[in-house]
């Protein structure tokens, strides 16, 4: 049998014109031990330096969870300030979805076709097309694009 965790944690949305003025505010108004963020990526630059400003100043332990590295191939912009700013990076490993490889990378198909040559980050622009993310090693990556 599980168990559910019954004890409940306080979250805030960070909103992406947000200058990190919340997440200061945030911290030094609860004190908290530890912070944990999900979708690093779609943090801005300026964001993550502020993180990285909170974790020094107010010595709390950040973990922040994300993808690396877009549809398009490249890395998020916040995940390569992220690295410079000196966060630890640690890898979950997940098989590519057509071989036995880790998978590092991810694909974008909208209404079947694979997407290279856009920002990797508007999905909310993809809204009335049928999206398939599949999650590829380097190898499989390079295969697509040069299938399409």
């Amino acid at each position: 049998a599980s168990r559910a965790l019954t004890f409940k944690r306080p979250a805030i949305v960070v909103p992406k014109n947000d200058d990190g003025s919340i997440m200061s505010k945030e911290v030094q108004n609860n004190n908290p031990e530890i912070i944990l963020l999900d979708e690093l990526q779609f943090f801005t630059v300026q964001q993550v330096e502020k993180l990285a400003e909170i974790s020094v100043t107010h010595d709390v332990d950040i973990y922040a969870y994300g993808l690396m590295i877009s549809y398009n191939g490249t890395m998020f912009d916040s995940i390569k300030r992220a690295i410079e700013c000196g966060f630890r990076i640690n890898t979950i490993d997940m098989p590519c979805d057509h071989c036995i490889n880790d998978a590092t990378h991810h694909l974008l198909y909208l209404d079947g076709q694979l997407q290279i040559d856009d920002s990797g980050i508007s999905v909310e622009d993809f809204a009335d097309k049928k999206q398939k993310y599949e999650s590829v090693c380097y190898s499989c990556f390079q295969k697509a694009i040069k299938k399409s």
